[in-house]
């Protein structure tokens, strides 16, 4: 907070988690999310807290926006769309925030206001532009209307232009038919690990 009860005004948007799908695993395999039950537990818990904490500062002025940042993986245990990337883990995710009680949680506050007000949805991928209408947008642009979402770690390595790549990414998010608000690049320097 800057000033005594205020975001400071740079902060657009707050990521509660970032891949919750993959870190709260339970022990299975690698890469592969979780129940949804487990992760969107933790995450309607986490904007509970979030919430109590604003009231408990009592914070004043514009709020930020929340999100989570889910992995680009499919997630077969999710009760819809476990065929595609990050869609069936934001569709569980919202029925969480409408009906907490389905992941065994008694929440503060009003979640589903809240979700409805200030939640953007989010994913991370190393996949190229290309995939992005096909494999995500095209389903998101149906099914979440009125959320936005936005690409929070977005780098292609393995495509071969990066240049023509990140220009067609940047073309799709700037076309106003479809949710995607804009993109996160990742890492401007080469990992070594």
């Amino acid at each position: 907070l800057s000033g005594p009860k205020r975001y400071h005004p740079a902060l657009r948007t707050m990521i509660l988690m970032n891949e919750p799908d993959l870190k709260l695993q339970s022990g299975f395999l690698q890469g592969v999310p979780g129940p949804p039950e487990h992760f969107c537990k933790a995450l309607v818990s986490a904007l509970d807290a979030v919430l109590d904490a604003e009231r408990e500062a009592g914070v004043e002025g514009p709020l930020p926006n929340l999100t989570v940042a889910f992995s680009f993986a499919r997630c077969p245990k999710c009760s819809r769309f476990g065929d595609h990337p990050s869609l069936g883990q934001m569709w569980d995710l919202r029925r969480a925030m409408k009906h907490p009680e389905l992941v065994g949680y008694l929440p503060r506050n009003n979640l589903w206001a809240i979700y409805r007000a200030r939640f953007v949805n989010s994913f991370n991928t190393a996949n190229s532009a290309l995939d992005m209408r096909h494999q995500f947008l095209d389903m998101y642009d149906e099914h979440f209307q009125g959320t936005p979402v936005f690409i929070g770690e977005y780098h292609s390595p393995y495509f071969f232009d990066q240049q023509l790549d990140l220009e067609e990414i940047l073309e799709i998010s700037a076309n106003r038919s479809t949710m995607l608000q804009g993109i996160c690049f990742f890492e401007f320097q080469v990992r070594y690990d």
